[in-house]
């Protein structure tokens, strides 16, 4: 009977454990209304990981936006890149890498407009299964705009037509407007003619705001329509709305109150309008948002299942007291279905599919910190799900399917900081790039570059992000963690008397937990401080960069050149571009340093001259160019401009060497280590090495990141070679300008070919519990800028791998070899 009991009560303590166990894990997986927005990345299911082939790249001085767009014919839609004065187009080149596929440069004087991404609008108009890409450039001194076509096929520019401007009334030959290329219509002049869609913006000049339609073979303008409202970007959306083969174009207005109101076609500048054109150009809807300093966004979508869609808006109403609202439109019949007023502002929109059939989800953010879900059913709009955090910006950028698994997702930019949010239709996060350099997300799309390998490409106006995604490690570490938990809290109350050690034991897991992945976070922390000290360098701090330039600059101001109109115009722009984007770089870098806890005493040094040069570059913005105060100021500039200088080289120099590994040095200590194990193996280990004197030994590389992908070699080939009688290990380093190689080769059972790629899939293992060493491997090292390599492998006659590394610099080398001595 004792035993009895005593078994069922471990049942008890297991079944409870289970339970809790299971409750703990599901995370009661509804959102409650009005909950807290969990910004912490390492408890995600996954991680956004920066793509080794781009990363983040910038563009300070100009405009750095991108297209999706066929340029190859595959149907497949690839990352095209409008930067300032040329075009890149980007592919995969084998292994996973983004490379540039061509490049064109437009003509001297031009630039792609400011208007934000993406920069123009695509589409097979010549019927060649490769898109053109049409859009808009402008002159330096913004007295010519003009519509330009690029040929991807036959990569040149066919078109190159000037766009008509508007009577500047405010300065001479400096028309404030600007042109937009948005999408295209089949049937833009009632003949079968196609036409693109150009979205056309005014400031305080001439009412030249509106919609024009030009044709792609021609680069003439079909038709336009003039309006006295303010279109906007993310306003405006051509589609065929009720099935018919022809598109509409649907577009929000802003309401800038900067015309004094005048009425053109039923509309003024005083009030925002949702606008409906037929392909024609015909108003088939016009009605009034809202009253003036308001904006708004726009999504069509067939939500009632009749094959029409609707028209789903939402504003941002700048007037004191003034509501914001969302939409449900019925475009046909000129009427709204459903509304919701509320006093933030609603920033973006993405629609889902709801729970149940016939239903719809409608999220947006907003600028108070809130990211809501809206229901759609029956013509009737409610709050349904409401999550918050602590910063004010929340905005929605789309939707789309990235992740594995997971159905449709929602992309988030949450705070001003840009942290780019994936989150699932019950707003729960499922992956967090973290926000350090102060840019707002605007823009995402999704890149199908593989067809097993989407990425997801988020971008602002002057640069972007390209993003490939891994499974969380540290999930399951957190998920252990609370199956820990609840194992110890039922222990506690039910096995005291039975299972008091094995309680002791439990304990002993996950106590050790939080300090291990605080030890990953640090060195993640460090690998992304390591990522942006080389492009801050790169970009910014180097010679003749970042400031250098503008001290220059007002070296000639303040000479017996004079305060030319020109120069003081160039000024300006150094002035802000730093105020408003080098700075906060800067400044991000610092915190991140000093978060991480390295190099405080020169990071908190750099920081205070940082603060106090820009206090001066606030002063010299918000005042007035006079030639005797910038002589006086001149040398402050320089001097601290060369202190920041001096303060992110050392920081550069010191993590480079945190992160220089010496592999030469790493490989003969593990194979030195194993002698005892090769001895009774009956296996031979040799390693071969170039000159010792050369520096380029070491590599940039984590230490601990090297040492798992070695480890993971050096026990394949143990394994293979367990049959071979006798087993040969040899292991040859080489040197090549800047790259590091070893070669690793054993003579043992072989690799067959039809297994060659599956080996790094994650999938595949010759021994129980592996299969995943060669994969994570394959993903280190690519983040590190190497690669592993399968060079050659056949069954019973051995295998080589070889793992490419990036050498260290030259100099910093030399100095970090003589240091270790």
């Amino acid at each position: 009977m004792r035993n009895f009991l005593r078994i069922f009560s471990i049942l008890v303590v297991f079944l409870a454990t289970f339970a809790l166990a299971a409750f703990q894990l599901s995370g009661c997986n509804v959102t409650p209304v009005d909950s807290q927005l969990d910004l912490q990345p390492e408890n995600k299911p996954y991680q956004l990981v920066l793509n080794r082939g781009q990363q983040f790249r910038n563009n300070t001085d100009g405009v750095l936006s991108f297209v999706m767009c066929d340029i190859d014919g595959d149907g497949v839609k690839e990352h095209v890149e409008g930067n300032t004065q040329k075009l890149l187009g980007y592919d995969n080149e084998g292994e996973g890498r983004i490379l540039p596929r061509w490049e064109a440069h437009l003509e001297d004087g031009f630039f792609i407009g400011d208007q934000g991404a993406p920069f123009g609008a695509c589409h097979d108009f010549n019927g060649d299964k490769v898109e053109e890409i049409y859009f808009s450039v402008f002159s330096k001194d913004r007295q010519e705009w003009r519509f330009v076509a690029f040929d991807p096929a036959t990569s040149q520019f066919f078109l190159n037509t000037p766009l008509p401007l508007g009577e500047d009334r405010r300065r001479p030959a400096n028309w404030d407007g600007s042109y937009l290329a948005v999408g295209f219509l089949a049937d833009a002049d009632g003949a079968g003619g196609p036409g693109v869609v150009l979205m056309r913006t005014a400031g305080y000049d001439a009412t030249l705001r509106g919609i024009c339609v030009v044709s792609p073979t021609t680069g003439q303008i079909i038709w336009e329509y003039i309006s006295g409202a303010q279109p906007i970007p993310k306003g405006i959306v051509v589609d065929d709305l009720d099935g018919d083969g022809n598109r509409e174009i649907c577009w929000v207005t802003s309401a800038p109150d900067n015309l004094g109101g005048s009425l053109i076609n039923g509309t003024t500048d005083n009030q925002s309008y949702l606008i409906v054109l037929s392909h024609l150009g015909q108003p088939l809807m016009t009605e009034k948002l809202s009253s003036r300093f308001s904006g708004g966004e726009i999504l069509t979508q067939d939500l009632d299942g009749d094959d029409i869609s609707e028209l789903i808006t939402c504003t941002t109403n700048g007037s004191t007291g003034g509501n914001s609202q969302l939409s449900v439109w019925n475009w046909s019949e000129q009427q709204v279905i459903a509304t919701t007023r509320r006093v933030p502002f609603f920033k973006g929109l993405a629609i889902v599919p709801g729970s149940k059939p016939g239903t719809h989800w409608i999220i947006t953010g907003s600028d108070n910190g809130s990211l809501a879900r809206y229901l759609y059913a029956d013509g009737h709009l409610s709050l349904d799900r409401q999550v918050l955090q602590d910063m004010d910006l929340v905005m929605v950028l789309g939707q789309g399917d990235f992740l594995p698994d997971q159905g449709p997702e929602i992309f988030v930019n949450v705070g001003l900081a840009g942290h780019l949010v994936v989150v699932n239709s019950d707003l729960e996060p499922l992956a967090i790039y973290p926000g350090s350099d102060y840019r707002t997300k605007s823009q995402v799309n999704l890149w199908q570059r593989r067809p097993d390998q989407v990425s997801l490409v988020a971008g602002y106006n002057r640069g972007q992000w390209v993003f490939d995604y891994e499974k969380n490690p540290k999930r399951m570490n957190a998920l252990a963690v609370k199956v820990g938990l609840a194992l110890i809290l039922v222990l506690a109350l039910l096995g005291m008397f039975l299972l008091g050690r094995s309680k002791g034991r439990l304990e002993q897991g996950p106590a050790g937990s939080p300090a291990i992945a605080q030890a990953q976070a640090n060195r993640q922390a460090m690998f992304l401080l390591h990522r942006e000290l080389a492009d801050i360098n790169h970009q910014v701090v180097g010679k003749a960069k970042g400031l250098a330039r503008l001290i220059w600059l007002l070296e000639a101001y303040s000479s017996e050149m004079g305060p030319s109109e020109e120069l003081k115009q160039r000024i300006g722009q150094v002035l802000l571009d730093f105020k408003e984007s080098v700075n906060p770089i800067l400044a991000s870098i610092l915190k991140q340093a000093e978060e991480a806890s390295f190099e405080l005493e020169s990071v908190r040094a750099t920081s205070q001259v940082l603060v106090t040069l820009a206090r001066r570059i606030d002063f010299l913005v918000e005042g007035q160019l006079d030639p005797s105060q910038i002589a006086i100021a001149r040398e402050d500039l320089r001097n601290e401009w060369t202190q920041v200088q001096e303060g992110f080289l050392h920081l550069r120099s010191t993590i480079n060497d945190y992160f220089t590994t010496d592999p030469a040095r790493m490989i003969e200590g593990m194979i030195l280590v194993r002698t005892e194990e090769l001895e009774r193996a009956g296996i031979t280990a040799e390693f071969i090495g170039p000159d010792k004197t050369q520096a380029t030994y070491l590599t940039q590389i984590d230490s601990g990141d090297l040492r798992f992908v070695l480890d993971n070699l050096l026990d394949n080939a143990l394994n293979a070679m367990r049959e071979a009688d006798p087993g040969n290990l040899l292991v040859l380093l080489t040197v090549q300008d800047q790259e590091i190689a070893l070669h690793i080769t054993d003579n043992g059972k072989g690799i067959g070919p039809s297994l060659h790629e599956e080996i790094f899939s994650g999938r595949f293992s010759s021994h129980r519990g592996g299969g995943h060493g060669l994969f994570r491997s394959r993903e280190i090292l690519r983040r590190w800028g190497g690669e592993i390599i399968l060079a050659d492998s056949r069954p019973g006659k051995g295998t080589t791998f070889i793992v490419k590394l990036l050498a260290a610099d030259r100099n910093h080398a030399t100095l970090a070899r003589e240091a270790r001595g």
